[in-house]
């Protein structure tokens, strides 16, 4: 989580040297840091052990390799990957596949992930809100809007933005448009507002 993946990898190696027993998490962990290096054959090793540890592979898991491949730009692999699932993916696999769509431009993947996802999580305005900026980023100003008409017939809401400010003693919330003329001893704070 603090960027040290080459860290975490060796950490994870040196527990089987100790004989420390693997978990569960032990692989989300090692097959995040896999992902986030971009080490894709380290990863999939790591993936195909887990069952000779007995460590029986969850959704989780599953999102993590999907979330390797797409991050190595490994799209269509990522996708016969969700396809070939013993299992109906989650918002954790598709929302895998919908961040490395984006990440990579790749709007065909990205609409297929995206649309699961609105049936899964629909009042989810994340997912909405980046497959309409993909569609804008393309020039694709039609689907952009009609992505947003979508969101907003279906009473999905965008979060507002928040950032916090310390005056001494005290902790302020600041949410979008909000704006505080005056917090303690005089001073005149303007609330930040974030588009």
């Amino acid at each position: 989580m603090q960027g040290e993946h080459e860290v975490a990898i060796d950490l994870f190696d040196s527990m089987e040297e100790e004989n420390v027993e693997y978990d569960s998490v032990s692989y989300v962990a090692v097959l995040s840091a896999c992902s986030h290096c971009k080490l894709v054959e380290r990863g999939k090793m790591y993936f195909n052990e887990m069952l000779s540890h007995n460590i029986e592979r969850t959704e989780m898991h599953y999102a993590c390799m999907v979330d390797l491949l797409g991050r190595a730009g490994f799209m269509d692999e990522a996708a016969d990957f969700i396809k070939a699932l013993p299992f109906q993916p989650g918002s954790d696999v598709w929302g895998a596949l919908l961040g490395a769509s984006r990440v990579h431009g790749n709007l065909e993947l990205g609409r297929w992930a995206a649309e699961h996802l609105f049936e899964l999580k629909p009042g989810h305005s994340g997912y909405y809100t980046l497959l309409s900026n993909m569609y804008a980023e393309a020039g694709r100003w039609d689907e952009a809007i009609g992505i947003r008409e979508r969101m907003k017939s279906r009473g999905v809401r965008k979060n507002p933005g928040c950032s916090w400010v310390d005056t001494g003693s005290r902790t302020h919330a600041f949410l979008v448009g909000e704006r505080l003329d005056e917090l303690g001893g005089g001073a005149d704070l303007y609330r930040f507002e974030f588009g």
